[in-house]
């Protein structure tokens, strides 16, 4: 996420959005939206995140996973990307995302059930294991019981999700930012290069959606999200969409 919402949010960091210059943002929207006619499957090389916790006992440090799993990308891709998984907290799979072959991996699940996962070269290690805003990488996180972390994720891009928070509504959009809207659950959005943000557009998805459960006999108002971020140079805009293209399939399914 950027450093705007990060600050709100005041713990999950660097959960971005899909960017790619304002000339790009529309093309990789509607790439992401027509994710399922443009890839084949192939075995990717699979990598075991380190991950704590907000509680101690709430997963193991690393997840057990196979050495290549079977996912859907784009062919002229898949030399480039490799999956990368965390460790799950209570009873919830652990995230799972896409990134460039051969970068570090960090994840963290909060003692509220929301998790980030962020990918990172070398050169970021510092910010990535210590989470701070990434100036080139691969995010994603979800948020649980923190209702204004959910604000502040999702409130810019759908109007159902702002002032669930009673301290107030978070800030609008970045100034330069610019969306597209997927699905009725989901938005692409593309954030410009800044002195202060790095040199790469910071490209993303956001996935909200509401619903109702009943607790006790009584039916109440339950909200979930997903951001998505991906950092990376403007010559690896293929990557980009296909790791965006993945996060909406598998978690656009509210």
């Amino acid at each position: 996420m950027t450093a705007r919402r990060t600050a709100g949010r005041r713990r999950l960091t660097a959960v971005g959005v899909l960017g790619l210059a304002l000339t790009l943002a529309l093309t990789t929207a509607t790439v992401v939206g027509q994710r399922a006619a443009t890839g084949v499957a192939v075995r990717l090389p699979t990598i075991a995140c380190p991950t704590s916790f907000g509680i101690d006992g709430m997963g193991p440090p690393r997840p057990i996973v196979p050495t290549t799993t079977m996912v859907v990308v784009p062919r002229s891709t898949a030399g480039a990307l490799a999956l990368y998984v965390q460790s799950a907290g209570h009873a919830r799979p652990g995230l799972r995302v896409l990134g460039p072959r051969g970068w570090l991996c960090s994840g963290i699940v909060y003692a509220d059930g929301g998790a980030n996962l962020r990918i990172f070269p070398a050169t970021e290690r510092r910010a990535g294991e210590g989470y701070a805003a990434l100036k080139l990488g691969v995010t994603l996180g979800t948020d649980e019981a923190c209702q204004g972390c959910i604000e502040f994720a999702a409130c810019p891009y759908f109007r159902a999700a702002c002032n669930l928070d009673p301290v107030g509504p978070p800030t609008g959009l970045i100034p330069g930012e610019s969306t597209y809207v997927l699905t009725r659950t989901a938005v692409a959005f593309e954030i410009p290069p800044s002195p202060s943000r790095g040199p790469y557009p910071d490209n993303g998805v956001v996935l909200f959606a509401r619903w109702t459960t009943i607790i006790q006999g009584h039916r109440r108002p339950t909200d979930g999200d997903y951001s998505a971020a991906c950092i990376l140079p403007p010559r690896a805009h293929a990557e980009c969409t296909a790791i965006l293209n993945a996060v909406v399939a598998r978690y656009d399914r509210f």
